[in-house]
């Protein structure tokens, strides 16, 4: 997607105030589990789907947002404190907090791809949203750091740059979905964001309005397409077809009466053999690798010891949440209230390019208009009173 800001003055509401000029989509070839793994079939998937979005815009792009999937993002939390001598609180002490760094560096292969502070306290009176402008003798937050294996960055960024662009910055996908799909309030008061996506699964929780930890399933609903594939014996764009417009995650009374028409995998002389198969025969294919994704998340945030943090309700969004019945088998198996989550409407934004499988891309937009998201003081501080962005948001891009 590519985005021209319109009305500055209302990008603080999140999406808006920006017009869509330019969109371009085509099958992820070379990626596989979020992780590159043919140089040259990325290479051009992403070089056509850049180019569909350059002639729509009538613009030439030089560099990019791009999602991190690849490279299994893990979050790790500390608390930091700095003096600041009576002072007032200034963007520096924020910058400074980042300088005290976790009590374990990270591995040698790891680099940082995120950091986020929460819970502000000065003389250890917790609770501060936006300390800029306070006094006191310390300052403290606890910095919530996403790192990841530093090869498949790389190798993400180079196979980018064989398409003449650079990476502004790579961001994690749950926390792209997360600013496309969120309200301020599930932002506030705690939420979980389940990404369903092709090749994995991506999990971050948000509460105070920055998100406290993600992860990263590595189990997408490119399994289902498959499992229909040879549980019926058709073809993968068959089995993709017959997943988006027919599948389900919930059996109900008409299944076994309603039939389909599957066209058997393969080349047949006398043209293609069809099998006749009940529609419920889908459900019972579709639902166990839903529900089993479904588990790996739940057990993912209970390791995590997440629960107090999540609050009673998730958002599913991404590819996946397309399934009908994913929201109600999701209800059950985490057992909180659960909603599909949409990218909002964007001026210039198409119908077809409005469901959750766009979430991600939407996000991205979201983040290249403020990426003072990382080490930032929330939402509410990221933006300095002359428009620019913040000195924390700049450092972050130039330094981590």
């Amino acid at each position: 997607m590519i985005a021209r800001v319109e009305d500055p003055a209302r990008l603080q509401d999140g999406l808006q105030g920006m017009q869509i000029i330019g969109i371009g989509y085509q099958p992820a070839g070379g990626v596989n589990g979020g992780t590159v793994v043919d140089m040259s079939a990325a290479e051009t998937a992403i070089g056509h789907a850049v180019e569909a979005a350059e002639r729509m815009a009538e613009e030439r792009i030089t560099s990019i947002y791009v999602n991190l999937t690849g490279g299994d993002p893990v979050s790790s939390r500390f608390r930091a404190e700095v003096p600041i001598d009576r002072a007032p609180v200034a963007d520096d002490h924020v910058i400074d907090l980042a300088h005290q760094g976790p009590a374990e560096p990270l591995p040698d292969q790891c680099e940082t791809v995120h950091l986020i502070p929460s819970q502000f306290a000065i003389d250890g009176y917790n609770g501060i949203l936006d300390p800029r402008g306070m006094t006191g003798r310390r300052l403290g937050a606890l910095l919530h750091v996403v790192s990841a294996d530093s090869s498949p960055i790389c190798n993400l960024r180079q196979v980018i740059q064989r398409c003449h662009l650079k990476v502004e910055r790579p961001v994690v996908s749950a926390l792209a979905s997360g600013l496309a799909v969120l309200t301020p309030d599930e932002m506030e008061l705690g939420v979980t964001v389940i990404d369903l996506g092709a090749g994995a699964t991506n999990v971050a929780v948000f509460l105070d309005g920055a998100m406290v930890y993600q992860a990263v399933i590595p189990l997408g609903c490119d399994l289902v397409t498959n499992d229909l594939a040879r549980g019926l014996s058709t073809s993968i764009t068959e089995a993709e077809r017959l997943k988006t417009l027919c599948g389900s995650a919930i059996p109900t009374s008409i299944d076994d009466r309603e039939t389909l028409d599957v066209p058997l995998v393969g080349d047949h002389v006398l043209g293609p053999q069809m099998n006749t198969v009940p529609r419920s025969a889908l459900v019972r294919i579709i639902q166990p690798r839903l529900r089993q994704i479904l588990e790996e998340v739940r057990s993912s945030l209970d390791l995590a010891g997440t629960e107090k943090l999540a609050g009673g309700s998730a958002v599913i969004t991404g590819g996946g949440a397309e399934t009908t019945g994913v929201r109600e088998l999701a209800h059950t198996i985490l057992n909180r209230h659960c909603r599909i989550g949409r990218p909002p409407a964007i001026p210039g934004l198409s119908d077809l390019a409005t469901g959750p499988a766009f979430a991600t891309c939407a996000g991205l937009l979201r983040y290249g208009i403020d990426p003072s998201f990382d080490l930032a003081m929330t939402r509410r501080v990221v933006r300095t009173d002359s428009g620019r962005l913040g000195a924390v948001g700049r450092w972050l891009r130039e330094h981590v």
